[in-house]
């Protein structure tokens, strides 16, 4: 995507090269309307790289993200209407080996909140997007990571679905799931 759509940003960093670290103030990239700011430390090792980021998208437009699926390109987003508040944030610590077989720690949220949208060549608007998801890792091994869908609200029209979805480890994982709607056909 990132061929396709407007990318800038702002990078407010010092390198160290010594330490091999590089230390980002404030910065924040952009793809199309939606921005993502971050700060914190990167140390570059020869077994991997060593990160403490934390990043936030503040409270963003529903329609920012939407802008960003592959298949919408930006002056698709002509036809498409839509309202709601989008927020992502989190944290990355930890070191990252080059094989992968270590990767660091993570909290990430990602919340949408009364979202809706209609495309005009669709006749049903999709109404009350509501989401809560967490995805986490503590341990550095990328088989336990967890993903905790917590809660997921849309409505197509009159038929709502909503559920939530929980999946911790990839090796043995524990999944708790229940999705619930109701369709016509």
């Amino acid at each position: 995507i990132l061929d396709r759509n407007k990318v800038t940003g702002i990078v407010n960093a010092t390198y160290l090269p010594k330490e091999g670290k590089i230390t980002f103030a404030q910065s924040s990239l952009t793809l199309d309307n939606f921005k993502v700011i971050w700060r914190g430390d990167l140390v570059l090792q020869p077994a991997g790289n060593l990160f403490d980021v934390t990043f936030e998208s503040g409270q963003a437009a529903f329609k920012d993200i939407l802008s960003l699926h592959p298949s919408i390109l930006l002056e698709d987003m002509k036809h498409i209407s839509a309202s709601g508040d989008f927020k992502l944030m989190g944290s990355i610590k930890g070191l990252l080996t080059d094989n992968m077989e270590q990767v660091p720690s993570f909290d990430i949220e990602l919340k949408v909140a009364d979202g809706n949208f209609k495309i005009d060549t669709l006749s049903l608007p999709v109404k009350n997007i509501n989401i809560d998801l967490a995805l986490q890792n503590t341990t550095g091994r990328w088989l336990d990571t967890k993903i905790d869908l917590k809660a997921f609200h849309a409505e197509l029209g009159r038929y709502p679905i909503r559920g939530r979805f929980k999946l911790e480890g990839f090796t043995d994982p524990l999944i708790v799931t229940d999705i619930i709607s109701k369709i016509q056909l």
